[in-house]
């Protein structure tokens, strides 16, 4: 449970401090943190309560919170769960500001600690107390140097301007003492998050002006709605966030929900969520260092230009495209001046292409720097990635020192992006180099995998990043909620969503054989006769689809087979029903579909579709609404987009018409909310440019 009015200033920028449960042994929370905000020297009134000891390493010792001489904003509570409610109530009474609360036997402790959690949550947020925790480690914030944290971390840099909020307390152990310098002004760590949560946390940095990246490792998302209220204020204050999320596979969802006592979302979901509110998304928490290091030094990507590569190994440059390429970003060609201002660096044989490997006749720096010089006068690039070996102090240092000068000095030449990537993670990159880059406002990224897929994610929030925007105007929700209500019949369905945008084939509805005939009359042409029934999904599978059927007694034929196959159908429910349908001619077969992801809304989904759906699984998903340019994109991240643009002869097909059906269901199912839990039009037919598209089968899912 969260409450949205609940002020984060006295948690992050107290005054005064206090350790309830401050203690001398060596691995007791009270003790740790004690220590940490002396080593760290925090210069506010630190005060150790106990009841047993009135002197903690040399510090005066209170009974209760009580007796501390002076108001205290913050308290950090490290006593057993069952303490937790009746202290909180003392630190209440006495005017605490905020609390962190570490202690675990909360709602990660069956129902008794559920029922703990509750007490705790009802006290805190009658006397507007946010709890940091419970079941965490707590935070730290420069501000003031407050080191409410039981670990060693990184020495406090005055100059940090990254947040991370993180669901896992070990994660943040790890990046708050991780070498890479990423230079942390905030660190909490939510745990159970009992009246503060995740999104909270994400408004508050999102409106603190020391803050210019936040970093996220989630592990369940319990308030999108504020959550994403709390990213869009921070992309509008120009700060940039980035993301870990948990819980991909099965088992993976069965640990966090063990873990934190919440339900991983869909991961697909997920990746909607963070594309629709500019979030990047990190694979691991390395790639959330790299990111976090990206993002510090350059926080927004070119407008436009594509991205070369350039390294001092074919190798490496094959390896680079591969990397890229998983993360659908393409290196383009050179164009063709700058293919001959760099034949000069290359032996008569090779071909300058993108990516570049820079060693072709060996190392010479001036050679280097005209390779650089030219890939970045090249109007179709945009950003340069240099992945390069940094090496060991005590190795090579003329070629290390002499790329080191020529990245920085480009870099500092030109308004297009150099990023550089040291090519491996372990051994860590020179120091010297690091700190020469940084100077230079250089990214300066640690391993390949990491670091490119940092500059993937990069380029794409720059790209489609920005708030998506409903195309044409929006459906009223309440009308066509009632329409869906009242839609009972896969006929009728048809209709309504023609009547909403997307292009349904013509359809009857025909309760006999001599029914059929008079269809086919009137819609002219071939016909195809379908079973129908509420709750049957797979027409098919059960041999109740004739098609290209012409001439009365194929019709009759027809009719009559598909209602004995009805009739034997067990899946069918309710009344069943034979439609008729005017063909609609070759194309390419898509699925669009939708449902409702609980607090996240209307997810669509779309894909190669008719039988192929099973077997082709990639799909592209968003959030509903998309606009036109959504749509389109939607479609190029699958086969389907190939197909669509023309494949070997075949196409290409009328992919404007598909993105205007797409935005149209989107729009529809975003309307309707939860009166379904599903829509699916499967197949829907993409027919010859410029011939439009036609959907064939729906299916509505209550």
């Amino acid at each position: 449970m969260s409450n949205e009015s609940l002020s984060l200033e006295k948690l992050f920028n107290p005054r005064s401090i206090a350790i309830v449960g401050a203690s001398n042994r060596p691995n007791a929370y009270g003790s740790m943190v004690l220590d940490m905000l002396v080593e760290y020297r925090c210069p506010l009134p630190i005060y150790p309560v106990n009841p047993r000891r009135t002197e903690i390493k040399g510090m005066r010792c209170y009974p209760d919170l009580a007796s501390v001489p002076e108001p205290v904003d913050f308290a950090y509570i490290a006593l057993p769960a069952a303490l937790g409610a009746d202290v909180l109530e003392q630190a209440a009474e006495a005017g605490v500001g905020a609390v962190a609360i570490p202690g675990s036997g909360y709602a990660d402790g069956g129902p008794e600690g559920e029922a703990r959690q509750a007490r705790i949550v009802e006290i805190a947020n009658h006397h507007r107390i946010p709890i940091c925790g419970p079941n965490n480690l707590g935070f730290v914030s420069n501000v003031g140097r407050v080191v409410a944290w039981p670990t060693p971390i990184a020495e406090i840099d005055d100059s940090a301007r990254v947040a991370l909020i993180t669901q896992s307390g070990s994660a943040g152990i790890a990046i708050s003492q991780d070498p890479r310098g990423l230079g942390l002004a905030y660190m909490v760590s939510t745990g159970n998050e009992a009246n503060v949560n995740a999104a909270d946390y994400l408004d508050y940095f999102a409106g603190n002006d020391r803050v210019d990246v936040i970093l996220v490792y989630l592990e369940t998302l319990r308030e999108p709605d504020k959550f994403a209220r709390a990213a869009d204020k921070a992309n509008a204050a120009g700060k940039r966030i980035a993301a870990v999320k948990v819980g991909r596979s099965e088992s993976a969802q069965r640990m966090v929900a063990a873990h934190t006592g919440g339900i991983a979302g869909e991961d697909a979901v997920y990746d909607s969520f963070f594309r629709r509110h500019g979030i990047l998304r990190a694979e691991d928490l390395d790639g959330l260092v790299e990111t976090g290091l990206m993002l510090a030094a350059m926080p927004q990507a070119p407008p436009r230009g594509g991205v070369a590569v350039i390294t001092v190994s074919g190798g490496e440059a094959a390896l680079a495209a591969d990397l890229l390429a998983e993360k659908g970003v393409l290196l383009p060609d050179f164009a063709p001046h700058t293919v001959r201002a760099l034949e000069s660096a290359f032996p008569p044989f090779a071909t300058p292409r993108n990516p570049v490997d820079a060693y072709g006749l060996g190392w010479e720096r001036e050679r280097f720097s005209r390779i650089v010089h030219a890939v970045l006068a090249d109007g179709a690039i945009g950003t340069v990635v240099l992945c390069m070996d940094t090496f060991a102090p005590e190795v090579e240092t003329t070629m290390r020192e002499e790329l080191t000068e020529v990245c920085t000095e480009a870099a500092g030449g030109t308004e297009k992006a150099v990023v550089f990537i040291n090519n491996t993670s372990g051994g860590g990159m020179n120091p010297e180099v690091q700190r020469a880059l940084r100077e230079a406002q250089v990214p300066a990224l640690l391993g390949m995998r990491e670091g490119l897929c940092a500059v993937a994610e990069w380029l794409r929030a720059g790209a489609h990043g920005k708030r998506v925007r409903e195309d044409g105007p929006p459906l009223p929700a309440s009308r066509w909620r009632a329409k869906i209500e009242t839609a009972q019949e896969e006929a009728q369905r048809f209709a309504l969503l023609r009547e909403a945008g997307v292009p349904m084939v013509e359809t009857r509805s025909v309760a006999s054989a001599d029914e059929a005939v008079a269809a086919a009359s009137e819609l002219g042409g071939e016909i195809a006769l379908k079973g129908s029934a509420p709750g049957l999904l797979h027409k098919t599978e059960h041999a109740l689809v004739e098609i290209g059927l012409r001439g009365e007694e194929g019709i009759r034929n027809a009719f009559a087979a598909i209602e004995r196959r009805l009739r034997r159908t067990t899946e069918t429910k309710g009344a069943s029903r034979i439609l008729a349908q005017r063909m609609a001619g070759p194309g390419v077969e898509l699925i669009f579909g939708a449902r409702q992801a609980d607090a996240f809304g209307t997810v669509i989904a779309v894909g190669v579709g008719g039988t192929l759906v099973e077997v082709i699984r990639q799909v592209s998903i968003r959030l509903a609404p998309v606009d036109r340019e959504a749509a389109l994109a939607m479609l190029d991240e699958t086969p389907a987009g190939r197909l669509l643009r023309g494949v070997r002869g075949r196409g290409p097909y009328d992919i404007e018409a598909a993105a205007d059906a797409l935005t149209a269901f989107a729009r529809l199912a975003h309307a309707t909310g939860d009166a379904l839990r599903a829509i699916e039009v499967n197949p829907l037919i993409v027919l010859e440019q410029g011939k439009g598209v036609l959907g064939v089968d729906v299916v509505f899912e209550a």
